[in-house]
Formats: structure tokens, C-alpha cells, sequence
């Protein structure tokens, strides 16, 4: 029912004439404007205090546009927790709690990037390889603690330090697939609307097939798993190129909302989006060597991986210069973005180790999910959450449509991308073996 609504809002967003937000929220937008006020001497006004331009930009996380933004998730996370509780209801609180996790992070982090408001003139924390670095640092504090929590009371968390050279070659190669995945995903993330950054991804599965069929023989060599290449039907070949093809509509429809001097950022946002794609496809692969081969666990994945990916994160966040969004501020490192950040103020840098915390959760319960259900089933609820965001994003105003045509083949790209995914799971979930009983 709300992904319905959600599609309702998109068909009234065509039939708009002028305004280019949802309609369903320009009447709230309106009510919640104020009037300005006229002052006849305007040096009666006096200016605020550096101290009282700090105190608000403190407060501004817990502001009503944040929290109006953050609310479906975070009741579909909750409803999705309840729902655990209940064993005939399990299975589905998981994917609702996915669905909640998965929204609100994207949500936030885009928040973060975009949207928090540091002062009049700036807004967003545009440092994604600075950001991922605090993720990790935040992993591995809230791993170790937890360890030494669980050890005091006796139940220690299952993680054991690497012992050979090919578990330290193998944990030093996923942290670097790992920090170029989330690294230039977050990158992407501030760079474009989050419908093209989402539409994107969803094409991650032509690409994980792609990089199966190349690794098989690296496989071979590094790990003596024999070359088994992907077994594909025409079918599924199709449908996934013909949704990639829907995506590209997408694609194309938002470009042409962007000025000319502004097109090279998006051109550079869907590079990098690809790029992360493939980093993606890669770590994918490692985590499937060492949870088959070196069995480790996630914890132990993550824990001992972290540190070595904020190491590499040090280079890019130092010296790789990048357009940060801010007016009249030229191409910025993440080390000068966080020195700003923290300058003005000190809310930015505990929203990015916050964003660790998230992460964290975020991981372990993708874990838990790859443990309760067969792949094809995460991939599904994966894209319907996609899909879902897409539709909340324009929802809640948090971009525009483009004008029309283009908004036309907007819709039609991200119900065709949607309505392909889904019946390639539910075919896909019709062919696979049912448990004995």
C-alpha cells in the first residue's frame, strides 16, 4: 500500500504543470513557510554570533525535515524488529527490517553528504572517502569493545586473529575491493540524485556476471577452486539486459535537467558509480573465498579489515581533489572538507562516526539475511528496495523531477526497471529447489 502511494505521487508529479515537487507535499512545504518580515532600518538588526551560528548548526540534525525524512524507514525497521519476535512472522520482519535499514541508510548518508546544513552558506559534509575512513575507525572500536564486553561476561564473540600469509593476502585484498566500493559509492552518492545513483546499482548484476566469468581462472590458480564458470539462461541474460536498458532511460532523462556547466559532475558521478559497481562485483568474490575457504566469519572480516581500509583511505582523503558542492569553493580534498567541517561545525564529524555505527549494523544484518535466505531472494528485496527509495525520495522532496518529456521516461525507466527485477525473482524464486520436508 505505501509503495502504491508512493506511485500515485510520481503520476501527479507528471501532471504538474510548474511545480516540480511532489504534489502531495508542496501544501506542507507551504504551510511550514514564513512570511518574511520587513524592517525599515536594517542596521537595527543585529548580526549573530559566531557562537550562535555554531549552536545551530549543532541542533540541526534533530530538525523537522530530517526527521519527516527518516520516519518510513524507521517505522518499517521497527514494525520489521516486532515482527521477529513472532516465528511464523520472522522471515518477513527480516526483509521489512531490511527494507527499513537499507532506505534509512541511504537516506542518511545522503543527508550527510547534501543536506546538513553547517552554516548559511554551506550545506553538506561532500568528504566520502573521509567519511568511510570514520566508518571503519567506528567499526573497529565498536567490534573490539563488544569483544571485550562479551569476554568479561564470560561469552566471548566468536573471532580469532589471522594466522597465515594467505589469510592476511586475502583480508588486505577485501579491504582494498571494500574501499573502492564504498568509497567511491559514497562518492557517487554526493555527487548524484539518489534515483540515478540507485538505478545505477541496479545493474549490479550484470556485472557481477560479467566479473564471474573472469575471476573463474584466477580462482583456479589463487585458491585451486576449480573454473566454474556461471551457468546463464537467455532468459535471465535478457531480462537483465533489457532492465539495464530501462535504467539508462533514467539516466538520460535526469541528464537533461542538468546545465551544461554542470554535466561534467554528473558524467564524472556515473563513472564513478560504474567503477564502485565493479568493486562491488570484486569483494563479493573475496567474501565468498574466505567464508569458503579460510572460514571466517563476518565479524572477523570486518574487524580485521578495517583498520588496513582506513590505511588506504589516508591517501584519497589527503590529496585527491574533488568538486564539493559549495558556492564560490574550489575543487577540495576530504582532509579540507573536515577541517571546515569541524571549524563550523562539530555535529558534521559526529554525524560521520555515527555513520559508522550504522554501517556496522547495516553489515552484520546483510550477513544475517545471507544466512536466512537463498541469494536470488536478497537480490529481489534488494532492487524492491531501490525502487521504494526512489519513489520516497520524490515523495519527501528531496529532488526534482525533470520537465517534461523528460519526467515521462523517468517513470517509465524506474517502473520498466522494476517490474523486469521483479519477475526475474519471482521466476527465479519458482525454479529454486524447495527444502525437503
Amino acid at each position: 500500500m505505501k509503495l502504491y502511494k508512493l506511485i500515485c505521487c510520481l503520476v501527479l508529479h507528471a501532471a504538474a504543470k510548474d511545480e516540480r515537487m511532489c504534489l502531495m507535499q508542496r501544501h506542507a512545504r507551504q504551510v511550514t513557510a514564513v512570511a518574511p518580515v520587513e524592517i525599515d532600518d536594517a542596521s537595527s538588526v543585529p548580526e549573530p554570533s559566531h557562537s550562535l551560528i555554531m549552536l545551530k548548526a549543532e541542533f540541526q540534525i534533530i530538525s523537522p525535515q530530517l526527521c519527516e525524512t527518516l520516519f518510513v524507514p524507521g517505522l518499517a525497521l521497527i514494525l520489521g524488529v516486532m515482527m521477529q519476535s513472532n516465528a511464523k512472522t520472522h522471515s518477513a520482519g527480516l526483509l521489512m527490517a531490511f527494507f527499513g535499514a537499507q532506505t534509512a541508510m541511504n537516506l542518511y548518508m545522503k543527508q550527510v553528504f547534501s543536506s546538513f546544513q553547517l552554516r548559511k552558506d554551506l550545506i553538506g559534509f561532500p568528504a566520502p572517502f573521509a567519511v568511510t575512513a570514520l566508518q571503519q575507525l567506528t567499526a573497529f572500536a565498536a567490534i573490539s569493545i563488544s569483544f571485550c564486553v562479551t569476554w568479561c561476561l564470560g561469552k566471548p564473540l566468536p573471532i580469532r586473529m589471522l594466522k597465515s600469509r594467505q589469510e592476511v593476502g586475502s583480508v588486505m585484498i577485501l579491504a582494498l575491493a571494500f574501499v573502492c566500493n564504498i568509497g567511491l559509492n559514497n562518492l557517487s552518492l554526493s555527487i548524484l540524485d539518489i534515483s540515478v545513483h540507485l538505478i545505477i546499482r541496479t545493474a549490479g548484476a550484470l556485472v557481477n556476471l560479467l566479473l564471474e566469468f573472469l575471476a573463474a581462472p584466477v580462482l583456479r590458480s589463487v585458491v585451486g577452486e576449480e573454473a566454474k564458470r556461471p551457468v546463464v539462461s537467455c532468459r535471465d541474460l535478457v531480462l537483465t539486459l533489457l532492465g539495464t536498458a530501462f535504467a539508462l532511460l533514467v539516466v538520460l532523462s535526469k541528464m537533461s535537467d542538468f546545465p551544461e556547466s554542470q554535466k561534467r559532475n554528473f558524467y564524472v558521478g556515473i563513472i564513478v558509480c560504474c567503477l564502485s559497481m565493479v568493486a562491488s562485483g570484486c569483494e563479493l568474490i573475496v567474501v565468498r573465498v574466505l567464508s569458503n575457504h579460510l572460514k571466517l566469519n563476518a565479524l572477523e572480516a570486518i574487524l580485521n579489515m578495517s583498520l588496513p581500509a582506513a590505511g588506504l583511505l589516508i591517501l584519497p582523503t589527503m590529496f585527491f581533489r574533488h568538486s564539493v558542492g559549495w558556492p564560490n569553493k574550489p575543487p577540495m580534498t576530504d582532509w579540507e572538507v573536515m577541517s571546515t567541517v569541524w571549524k563550523t561545525s562539530h555535529m558534521g564529524i559526529v554525524l560521520g562516526l555515527l555513520s559508522g555505527i550504522f554501517a556496522t549494523l547495516y553489515n552484520v544484518m546483510l550477513y544475517t539475511l545471507s544466512g536466512a535466505f537463498q541469494s536470488h531472494m536478497i537480490s529481489m528485496a534488494a532492487n524492491f528496495n531501490k525502487i521504494a527509495l526512489m519513489f520516497l525520495s520524490v515523495y519527501l522532496g528531496l529532488e526534482l523531477m525533470p520537465e517534461k518529456p523528460w519526467r515521462y521516461l523517468m517513470i517509465s525507466g524506474i517502473l520498466g526497471n522494476a517490474l523486469i527485477f521483479l519477475g526475474m525473482g519471482i521466476l527465479k524464486a519458482q525454479e529454486a529447489p524447495k527444502p525437503a520436508k
